[in-house]
């Protein structure tokens, strides 16, 4: 049963932003914006579609790109494929990565990408997806992935797509996927980054030189794409984008279009501390009711899998070994737009609780004031306080592995809430007003700690969702004015003093 939360302000002084963000932020208005490169279109417009992308895609080593529903793709929704013969025609600006403008989509629909390699050296995909100034890249946010089982390599010698499934054995493979029941060789069902079936959806590097792949146009698909491809068994494959290639292509890939239009997401990555006294293996997250977890993060604690009998999610990462007062890192990313934990605990690897976790729910109310609950209680119930919170505003979605203490993030701007700890009854909240967000902001990171003393020093979190609509945006315009207002303010306090 979801507690009634009492709720009351936190004492937040006028929030500040460091000098070094100032500065950097004149630099970025300064700054010519990104423009998406484009030279091809793919004619995809039908009666009822309303929404556009524009899309950008290269493939090791062969892809088809569509859009449609959660049951299939229609015919003429479905480019021709391309196959890559050569380098060149992956990596280099020109004949690299392809571009398909002003794609449409039904509301509610899929963007779908159909991939296969050559078997050798390396495989993978990679693209970006554009609604105006804001992007979703692929190995971020909300892809699945469906392995077919079924082998497809490209037309050998002249690549000329020959040898690319058609339209009905696709859908025919989505309905399987759909339901389920894929065979020997597949991944039975739509995975995630967290699993789901047989395998995962495999995450890679950045589009960035140095690592497995060359880097791709930049111009073209940005450094902030990240490579995907599906890994069968990541237990023993430690790099699926390298050969031998994994089982079961060709692949189907697919992301909901309201993750490119206006993305729903909750993340949460925390550093929790081993409080329990003993050493622990895992932690054990109870979350309110049952959602689809499209990312986990896991560290030292290398075992993820979800419980969903009762009414409950229980979350477990195990296998590791938690020193007593020595900190874990782990870590969820799922679609719905809010989620309430109920309890966190300390569990051996058979799961028995070792001792609990003391945690806040967090997340924005509908007013746009952020908000925490101390409703965190199954486990146990006490006097929590927030404190050392830090916004962080950003354009895009920060992938999930980057949400923690070491991994240096480049946000729009970061506003620090001059706000001393605050002490949070059970059962009840506190909340305070977010800061204007500068213009162009669609996600915001809450970087907090929580603990039972007012020196916050339990747990470290990292939420990230996105910024709700109607906080106002602080643009060019409304900084100048803000200054011209504190200059006039100013002069007008000498004037009182002499």
């Amino acid at each position: 049963m979801t507690q009634q939360v009492v709720s009351r302000t936190c004492p937040v002084a006028p929030s500040r932003t460091s000098e070094s963000e100032r500065r950097h932020h004149r630099r970025s208005r300064r700054s010519p914006i990104g423009i998406v490169i484009t030279a091809a279109a793919l004619a995809c417009l039908a009666p009822g579609l309303a929404h556009a992308v524009d899309v950008a895609i290269t493939a090791d080593n062969a892809y088809a790109f569509a859009y449609g529903t959660g049951a299939g793709i229609l015919g003429p929704d479905l480019s021709p494929a391309v196959e890559n013969c050569s380098a060149g025609a992956i990596w280099n600006c020109g004949p690299g990565p392809e571009t398909y403008t002003n794609v449409s989509n039904a509301a509610g629909g899929y963007l779908y990408i159909i991939a296969y390699s050559d078997d050798a050296t390396t495989q993978g995909v990679l693209g970006q997806f554009a609604n105006g100034a804001a992007k979703t890249y692929t190995g971020i946010g909300g892809w699945e992935v469906y392995a077919t089982g079924i082998d497809v390599d490209p037309t050998p010698i002249t690549c000329a797509g020959t040898t690319t499934p058609s339209l009905a054995t696709i859908n025919a493979q989505i309905g399987i996927a759909n339901a389920g029941t894929g065979g020997p060789g597949s991944s039975v069902r739509w995975v995630t980054q967290a699993g789901g079936g047989v395998g995962v959806l495999a995450s890679g590097e950045l589009n960035t030189p140095g690592g497995t792949f060359p880097e791709v146009c930049p111009t073209v698909i940005d450094p902030a794409a990240r490579w995907m491809w599906y890994n069968p068994d990541p237990t023993t494959i430690s790099n699926p984008f390298s050969a031998p290639a994994p089982t079961g292509e060709f692949l189907i890939f697919r992301l909901p279009v309201s993750q490119v239009l206006s993305p729903t997401a909750y993340y949460v990555n925390k550093d929790i501390k081993n409080t329990s006294g003993v050493t622990a293996n895992g932690i054990e997250m109870e979350v309110l009711g049952h959602s689809t977890y499209t990312d986990i993060y896991h560290a030292t604690t290398p075992t993820f899998s979800v419980d969903a009998t009762g009414a409950n999610d229980k979350l477990r990462w195990t296998g590791g070994s938690i020193a007593v007062n020595s900190l874990v890192h782990v870590g969820f990313r799922t679609s719905a737009s809010t989620i309430e934990i109920l309890s966190v605990r300390m569990i051996d690897n058979s799961f028995n609780s070792l001792g609990c976790a003391v945690q806040l729910n967090t997340g924005i109310h509908t007013n746009g004031n952020l908000k925490w609950d101390n409703t965190v209680t199954n486990c146990a119930s006490t006097s929590l306080f927030i404190g050392n919170v830090a916004l962080e505003y950003y354009a895009n979605e920060v992938p999930l592995s980057d949400l923690n203490g070491t991994t240096v993030r480049s946000p729009m701007q970061t506003v620090n809430l001059d706000m001393a700890p605050t002490m949070i009854a059970p059962g009840a909240s506190c909340e305070a007003p977010m800061a204007n967000t500068p213009s162009g902001a669609r996600w915001v990171v809450i970087h907090q700690k929580v603990g039972t003393t007012a020196a916050v020093d339990q747990t470290e979190d990292w939420v990230q969702v996105p910024v709700p609509p109607g906080i106002p945006a602080m643009n060019t315009a409304g900084i100048v004015a803000l200054g011209l207002l504190s200059l006039a303010t100013g002069s007008w306090f000498l004037w009182r003093r002499l």
